[in-house]
């Protein structure tokens, strides 16, 4: 598995993706990033002045915590298959960014893990 390209942002957000392309059939490929969206909670903490709904996301997550999305184009030939790799991460970076290099982003994505961590039901 390759990194084909990380990306910091000053919000505390990392992005990583993560290129599982395989070869299908003949010289066709499926073209698979993984994009694993990673937020480091004292980074994120230190920007923002909400210290208890931070502390409460730490006590529930931990350090960080992830979101993972894929990129699947099917049916590449294999000489186009680095260019639709680059091809799907410029893509994803510019319809992206907009919204996740906002400052208020990963507490956004945090409230979202922690809505589905309230939903769980333990039984003890």
């Amino acid at each position: 598995m390759k990194i084909p390209r990380e990306e910091q942002l000053p919000n505390g957000l990392l992005i990583t993706f993560l290129d599982e392309t395989n070869r299908y059939f003949g010289d066709y490929h499926r073209v698979c990033l993984r994009v694993v969206m990673r937020v480091d909670l004292r980074v994120a903490a230190a920007a923002s002045e909400d210290t208890e709904f931070w502390s409460e996301v730490h006590d529930a997550l931990g350090n960080d915590f992830k979101i993972e999305k894929s990129l699947v184009r099917m049916g590449v030939p294999g000489a186009e298959v680095e260019a639709t790799v680059s091809a799907l991460t410029d893509e994803f970076l510019t319809a992206a960014n907009d919204y996740m290099a906002r400052p208020d982003y990963p507490k956004r994505l945090a409230q979202v893990e922690m809505d589905k961590h309230k939903k769980v039901v333990r039984f003890f």
